[in-house]
This record gives structure tokens, sequence and C-alpha cells, in this order.
């Protein structure tokens, strides 16, 4: 597992925030748990990011980011997506060991344009304003909690479209096959 490199692919906006990412480019192996495309947008005047998994749609946000507790942004991303997967699935030790190992290799680079995954992020990043009415002001927000929103949230873009042939699925459930699917 540690030749393979995990993509997270940045909008510009991100590119600005994050620093130095490589060219776009085609990954050698396709990583079991997908790659990811991020975004950065402001609520409340503060700075959050948003990655989705290009396999299953999931979501992880992140909020009131500011730069300097990013300093070393691979970390700061894998540690809040082992949060996130944690809280959704309440992960066996060695699932999170094994989710761990395919995180273990990132790589930042430029958009990829993949408009399934990016118009699905543009549809929660609309909609993320709207919870400063129900949790607040954006620094008091659980990121767990609103992620879960849209992970439990049915999405119809055509990336899980080859295993369900209802139209629509589950970040949730199809990010839990991918990590019950890891092997050792």
């Amino acid at each position: 597992m540690p030749g393979i490199i995990t993509t997270i692919y940045c909008s510009n906006k991100l590119e600005k925030f994050v620093g130095k990412v490589e060219p776009s480019q085609s990954p050698d192996a396709e990583p079991i748990l997908g790659n990811w495309n991020g975004n950065s947008f402001h609520v409340d005047g503060k700075r959050c990011l948003i990655f989705l998994n290009d396999k299953t749609c999931y979501c992880i946000l992140m909020t009131a980011v500011l730069k300097m507790t990013t300093l070393d942004f691979s970390i700061y991303f894998r540690e809040r997506l082992i949060a996130q997967l944690s809280n959704d699935f309440r992960m066996r030790e060695e699932n999170e060991v094994l989710v761990r190992q395919q995180l273990s290799n990132l790589m930042f680079c430029r958009t990829n344009n993949n408009r399934n995954v990016n118009g699905t992020m543009n549809q929660h990043v609309s909609v993320v304003p709207y919870y400063s009415e129900r949790f607040g002001h954006v620094e008091h927000w659980d990121e767990r909690v609103i992620s879960n929103f849209f992970n439990e949230a049915p999405v119809t873009t055509k990336v899980w479209a080859n295993r369900n042939k209802s139209g629509y699925f589950f970040p949730n459930e199809a990010m839990g096959e991918l990590i019950n699917g890891l092997k050792p």
C-alpha cells in the first residue's frame, strides 16, 4: 500500500490557501478509498474548507480554518478525515490502521475538473450558510455533525451509478462499503 498515492485535487481558492500544489496528473493506481476534490469558501467571514471523495461523494467539512493551524496540511486533512470516519462508522482499531495506510501518501494537485463531484460540492457549499440559523456562528459548529448531514443525504451524481440502479445513493453507505472492503 505505501506506493499508492491519494490525490487531493484543489480548486484555485484552495490551491492559494494550501500553497504549492502539483500539476494535475493521472495516478498510476487508483486508491481503494478514492481521491478527493476540495474547495475553500467563507461563512460569517471565516474560511471553511470542503472535500468530497470522488468515488462516494463522502464529505469532510472544516470550519473557521486558520492558516497557522494547517502548517502541515496533509496531517490536518488525514486527522480530520479519520475523526469524521470514526464519528460516522465507529471504526474498529484495525479498520483505522488500514485507512491510515491508504492515506499515508497524500499529494495535492491542481483541479481535475470532475464535474460530478464539483457539482455536488457546489450544492453543499450553497447550503452551508443556512446552518448559521440552526447552529449559530460558524466558530461554534461541530464540523462532524454538519458533514454527517451531507453524508446521510441522498446524492444523484453518477459517481456510484454502476453500483446503484435507483439513480441515487447515500455517501455514508458508499464509503462504508469501501472501508469494509479494505484488506490488510
